[in-house]
Formats: C-alpha cells, sequence, structure tokens
C-alpha cells in the first residue's frame, strides 16, 4: 500500500510538472512568434502575417489589407489597413488621464516600423479632433518627412468614451533612400511657383485678374519625381514637378 502511495504521489508531481512544462512552452511559442514579426513592415509583410501580430499584441479580431494607387500627378501604390477594435492604446499610454493625441502618438513610436518612420519622420494631426454623438473621439493624422506630407498616408483613429482605440485606418507608402535623398535637393521656392502658376494661367487664355486664391502645397510622393507643388486656384490647379516646374496633372477649372 506504500509503495502504491509512493507512486501515486509521484505521477501526480510528474503530472504538474508536465502541465507546467506545457503551459511554459505555449507561452514561449507565442511570444516567440510575436517577436518574429515584431513589429511588421507595413509594406513588406503579408496581410496574414500582420494580422496575426495585431491578434497576439492587442487582441484585434478584425483587420484588413487593401493595395490601391492614386494619382498626385503619378500613380503612387498605397497599402491601407484597417484594424478594428476596441483594444488598449501601448502601455506608456495607459494609467494616466486620457489623452487621445498622446495616446496616437504611442501608437505611432510602438508600431513604427509598421507605419514607416523614419527619423525624420513625424505624424501630424490634420485638422482638430471631433466627437461624435456617442462621444467617441475621431482624429486624423498625416506622415511628414522633414516637415512635408507624404501623400498616401492619411490615417483615422477612433477613441471609445473609456479611452481604448475603437479603430484605425492607416495608410502607409514605401520610404526609399531616394526620396530621403531627393528630400535634401533644392526645389522651385513658392515665389517660383506663384509665378509660374499665373505664367501657365495666361498661356491657358485665363484673366490672372479673376484670380480670388492661390494655395500652394509642396507635398512628398513614393516615386519620381518625388516632390510636387500641389496648385489650388479656385476650384482647379495644377501639380508642377518641384525640381523643373513641369506640369503633371491638370485640374478641372472653374474659376471662383
Amino acid at each position: 500500500m506504500d509503495n502504491l502511495i509512493s507512486t501515486l504521489a509521484a505521477w501526480r508531481q510528474g503530472y504538474a510538472q508536465r502541465v507546467v512544462l506545457y503551459v511554459c512552452l505555449m507561452v514561449w511559442g507565442v511570444a516567440s512568434l510575436a517577436l518574429a514579426l515584431d513589429v511588421p513592415s507595413g509594406t513588406e509583410n503579408s496581410e496574414a502575417q500582420i494580422a496575426q501580430y495585431f491578434k497576439l499584441k492587442y487582441g484585434v479580431q478584425e483587420f484588413r489589407l487593401e493595395e490601391h494607387k492614386i494619382f498626385t500627378g503619378v500613380l503612387i501604390p498605397i497599402r491601407t489597413f484597417s484594424i478594428v477594435g476596441p483594444f488598449e492604446p501601448p502601455v506608456e499610454a495607459q494609467g494616466q488621464a486620457f489623452d487621445p493625441e498622446a495616446a496616437a502618438q504611442a501608437f505611432f513610436r510602438a508600431e513604427s516600423n509598421l507605419v514607416g518612420l523614419t527619423p525624420r519622420s513625424t505624424m501630424r494631426q490634420d485638422g482638430v479632433s471631433k466627437r461624435d454623438e456617442r462621444g467617441f473621439t475621431d482624429m486624423a493624422f498625416y506622415h511628414y518627412l522633414d516637415g512635408i506630407r507624404l501623400a498616401g498616408t492619411g490615417t483615422g483613429m477612433r477613441f471609445t468614451t473609456d479611452g481604448k482605440i475603437s479603430d484605425i485606418t492607416l495608410g502607409v507608402v514605401q520610404i526609399t533612400d531616394a526620396l530621403l535623398d531627393a528630400l535634401k535637393q533644392p526645389t522651385l521656392s513658392e515665389r517660383d511657383v506663384r509665378r509660374l502658376v499665373k505664367k501657365t494661367l495666361i498661356a491657358r487664355g485665363f484673366d490672372i485678374r479673376d484670380i480670388v486664391s492661390l494655395e500652394l502645397e509642396k507635398v512628398a510622393i513614393a516615386l519620381p519625381p518625388y516632390l510636387l507643388w500641389d496648385t489650388q486656384v479656385g476650384l482647379g490647379g495644377y501639380v508642377f514637378d518641384a525640381f523643373t516646374g513641369t506640369i503633371l496633372q491638370e485640374k478641372a477649372f472653374y474659376m471662383d
């Protein structure tokens, strides 16, 4: 009888050790998988890999990736991610008074590789925060390089009333060394572009005295020529190569 009791005790102890070992292996396996994908590239990893990463890290169950193109003087390939929660923001934004701007920036820092941030990047809020009838806070951001907006990187983020991230729509484009080098090169100045717009309008037969507004923005894009001047004249405008002044796009005109 004593031998039987000893045998059962030893079996129970061995079983408990096996359970602990199994749990440890499971935790190690999940952690290893998260580490292998940490942090996924927004332009290189597959939809399945990025979805798995967000599921493991944030508990996100719904994730979609769309690949498409926009035309801003040049056709630019874009990846747009849709991440649906709600889920807690990164740890650094937890345990303090809710600040949606701080929580958004914490997310961008934590997922900098996904967003494509470089040492020369900033994520700037576009417009002001808005609160809907449920009390959710909506915010919009753009990726800026050296203070210049990067086309195709519009990001929308929504927060619940208790500070969780409800959902994110994130636009990502490829940032190459060629793009970063182009940002260091001299371009046409704002004054040059204003003159170019007026010269172009006159050549097209417009009376420049009809110009009520002229808005200019230098924009970075993922493909050559990498920098554009986007102009808005009334309800029309032009997109110029920022280096040569070549017209890359002429928008439909209706002078206000």
